[in-house]
C-alpha cells in the first residue's frame, strides 16, 4: 500500500514502513484494525492463512473466514485517503486478479466463494447481481437532557442528494432509552429530494439516534 507493506496477523492488520521524523532507516509495525477489534475477533485463526488481500484505488480490500467458516465469507475494506474502515459485508473472495480490458480500464476480479462464480468489483453497477444495494446511516445521539421529562417528537425530513435509479425507500428507525420505533417512506425515482416522515409519541428519553436503512437501485461504491 503506498511506500508501506500492510499484513493480516492473528492479532489483526498491521502496517509495515518507515518511521517518520526519525534519523536512520528504521522499521515500525502499527495496528491499524484497533477502532474494529470486535470485527477481528470473529476471524477463524483456524483457516485464517486463506484470506486474501488486494490494494486497488486507494483501498486495501481483505477478505477472509469467519467464525466456524472454513472458506473466506466476509469481506472489510480500509481507505488509505480517508484512513477508515468499511464493513463487513457477506462477500466471499479468492483469487483477486486485476487486470486491464481492450479499452484500457483496470478491471478488478476475485472468485466468489458463495456462488464461484467470478465477479468484478466496479463503481458503476447500479445494483448487487440484480439486487438492490443497502445503505446505512447512523446519526449522532442527540441529548434531550432531563430524562424524567417526557418529550413529543414529530416532523422529520430527509434531504437527499442526486438520488439515482428505479426506485428507493428508506426506513428510519429511532433507537431511544425505553422506546423504538419503525416507519417506512417510499422515495419516488429522481425526482425527490426531501422525504418527509411524521411521528408522534411521547415517552420518557434522555437520548435519542436515527437510524435509517435504504436499499436503492443507483450507483453505489462497496465501501
Amino acid at each position: 500500500m503506498e511506500n508501506d507493506i500492510l499484513f493480516l496477523s492473528r492479532n489483526g492488520v498491521y502496517v509495515l514502513g518507515n518511521e517518520p521524523n526519525i534519523i536512520g532507516d528504521i522499521l515500525r509495525t502499527n495496528e491499524l484494525t484497533a477502532k474494529i477489534r470486535p470485527t477481528i475477533d470473529t476471524i477463524n485463526d483456524k483457516h485464517i492463512d486463506k484470506a486474501m488481500a488486494i490494494y486497488w484505488k486507494f483501498k486495501y480490500i481483505i477478505s477472509y473466514p469467519s467464525s466456524g467458516q472454513s472458506k473466506n465469507t466476509k469481506m472489510i475494506v480500509y481507505d488509505r485517503e480517508r484512513l477508515s474502515w468499511a464493513g463487513p459485508w457477506n462477500i466471499g473472495g479468492q483469487g483477486f486478479e486485476l487486470y486491464y480490458d481492450t479499452d484500457n480500464n483496470e478491471v478488478l476480479l476475485y472468485g466468489d466463494t458463495d456462488d464461484e462464480f467470478v465477479t468484478e468489483l466496479s463503481e458503476s453497477f447500479r445494483d448487487d447481481k440484480a439486487a438492490a444495494i443497502p445503505t446505512f446511516l447512523r446519526t449522532k445521539k442527540e441529548d434531550f437532557k432531563d430524562w424524567s421529562l417526557f418529550k413529543t417528537i414529530q416532523d422529520i425530513f430527509f434531504n437527499f442528494r442526486n438520488v439515482l435509479g428505479s426506485s428507493a425507500s428508506v426506513v428510519p428507525i429511532f433507537w431511544a432509552s425505553f422506546v423504538s420505533s419503525c416507519s417506512l417512506a417510499n422515495v419516488p425515482s429522481k425526482a425527490a429530494r426531501i422525504v418527509f416522515v411524521s411521528f408522534n409519541f411521547a415517552v420518557k428519553i434522555s437520548k435519542i439516534r436515527l437510524l435509517t436503512v435504504s436499499a436503492m437501485n443507483c450507483p453505489s461504491k462497496c465501501w
